[in-house]
Formats: structure tokens, C-alpha cells, sequence
């Protein structure tokens, strides 16, 4: 599991940026999208990617330097 970081092209009110748990990136933007378009929050193109960032993930030795902690890390972590 990783977490990501989630900018959107446009500012809406509390979501800037948004973050997201998922298993790669494209999934980490449409956690946030679906929700986004479920709710029917802020405008179709305030709702479009315009950057993602990898901030942590549930292994060792990560790309970021940092270590997400999750219910399983005991067993990925040793």
C-alpha cells in the first residue's frame, strides 16, 4: 500500500491537496475523482489531476524515505 498525494487543476474548498491509500498512482486519483464526482463537489474541471506525488509506502526501504504504518505492517516491515 502506498500513499499518495493528489493535486487537482482546480482549488476546491477543503481538497488541496487531497491524499489517497492505494496500490499505484492512477488508483490513488480515482479514490479522490469518484468521490469527487459522487458528491458532485466543485466543478468537472476543478476534478482533473494535475499532479501526483508518492509520499509514503508500506515497506522498509521506500523510494520517499518514509514509512507508512498500517494495521499489517508487522508482518511487511521485518
Amino acid at each position: 500500500m502506498k500513499l499518495y498525494k493528489i493535486y487537482l487543476t482546480g482549488a476546491i474548498d477543503n481538497i488541496k491537496p487531497a491524499y489517497s491509500l492505494a496500490e499505484n498512482a492512477e488508483e490513488a486519483y480515482q479514490n479522490v475523482r469518484t468521490w469527487l464526482d459522487k458528491k458532485d463537489y466543485g466543478f468537472s474541471s476543478q476534478r482533473e489531476l494535475a499532479k501526483v506525488e508518492l509520499v509514503a509506502e508500506d515497506k522498509l526501504y521506500t523510494k520517499t524515505g518514509a514509512i507508512l504504518f498500517t494495521k499489517d505492517s508487522a508482518d511487511i516491515l521485518k
